[in-house]
Formats: structure tokens, C-alpha cells, sequence
């Protein structure tokens, strides 16, 4: 039995973070002999969400730009008993979507969690910056669908 993850949560803006386990959290929840690709996996939400399906029985499979963020993820995964594959790429580019895609093999869900941000005030952005945030996180997903 993979162990559950302790995730830090703030309910509410103010309030003091409280330590929960997911099998708390969603004890039912059951994602045995799933594959699931996570973006984004090596930091905070994205993080999360793979240990999270992980302690529920997924095969994980995680991503994002840099290596060494996912291996202490997939070390934290391995730690609690569960199982992850590291599959680097960079979810900015449709033709690395694909081919991690393709070499990741049968998927059984995606969380698409990888994005940027744009640092400048949301009325002083550019077009084009804003294409760049707008287009990471709600069309190159479409690619990790397209055959």
C-alpha cells in the first residue's frame, strides 16, 4: 500500500496551514493501474497532483522543462512506495508534446498543470505576451490528443 502524501493547505486566505493526507481528503478516490501524465509535475500544484495520483494507485508519469525537479519527485514518489516515470519535455512546443506522448505509450489521463505567467499588470500586456500564456495552457494540450 503506496503511503499517502501530507500536503500543507490553506483553506482559507489567513488562516494557518494545516497538514492533511489525501487519503483524507479523498479516501474512496482509486486510480489503480492507471497511467496519468502530469505537466508542470516538478513544483507546487503540479507537484501535488502527482503525488496525489500516485498515492492512489496511478503510474505516474511526470514532466516538465528541467530533469532535476522531476527526479525529486519521482524520488518522493518512489519513497512512498508508488510508481513514476520522468519524461521531460517542454509543453511550450507541439512537437515535443507529441513525441513525449508518443514515448510515453498508453495514457489513461492527462493534467494538463504546465504554464507561465506573465509578469507585467493583465491591462499592460502585450498581445503577444499574452498569446504566448493563453496558447501554453489552452491549445498545445489539444496536441497530446492529435494522433
Amino acid at each position: 500500500m503506496l503511503a499517502s502524501p501530507r500536503v500543507v493547505a490553506t483553506l482559507r486566505p489567513g488562516t494557518v496551514p494545516q497538514e492533511i493526507s489525501m487519503t483524507q481528503a479523498a479516501p474512496a478516490f482509486r486510480l489503480d493501474g492507471k497511467r496519468i501524465l502530469v505537466t508542470g509535475a516538478s513544483l507546487g500544484i503540479g507537484r501535488a497532483v502527482a503525488l496525489a495520483a500516485a498515492a492512489s494507485g496511478a503510474t505516474v508519469v511526470i514532466s516538465a522543462r528541467g530533469r532535476a525537479g522531476l527526479e525529486e519527485v519521482g524520488a518522493a514518489i518512489a519513497a512512498a512506495g508508488g510508481a513514476a516515470e520522468i519524461l521531460p519535455f517542454d509543453a511550450a512546443d507541439p512537437a515535443a508534446i507529441r513525441a513525449a506522448v508518443a514515448a510515453a505509450g498508453v495514457l489513461d489521463g492527462l493534467v494538463n498543470n504546465a504554464g507561465s505567467v506573465t509578469r507585467e499588470p493583465f491591462l499592460e500586456a502585450s498581445e503577444a505576451e499574452m498569446d504566448r500564456v493563453l496558447t501554453l495552457k489552452l491549445a498545445h494540450p489539444l496536441a497530446a490528443g492529435e494522433p
